[in-house]
């Protein structure tokens, strides 16, 4: 999983880690909605968050890759 911030050219965001307050209570969504069965390393390989620059709308998006259960 990996959270996507695209801030629209109304600031200067520069500081992914900054983001990852905001990850973690999507994936812990994710885990209540039953989409995964918990939020442990076993179900979640949570990526860095990626800041798109630029101008645009801004907007904020939760990026969701399935894989098959070992």
């Amino acid at each position: 999983m990996q959270l996507h911030y695209a801030p629209g050219g109304r600031r200067s965001v520069t500081d992914a880690p900054n983001l990852t307050a905001t990850s973690k209570p999507a994936i812990d969504g994710l885990v209540d909605a039953g989409i995964v069965p918990n939020d442990t390393d076993q179900h979640v390989t949570e990526h860095m968050p990626v800041i798109h620059p630029g101008p645009g709308t801004r907007r904020l998006w939760l990026e969701v890759t399935p894989t098959e259960a070992e």
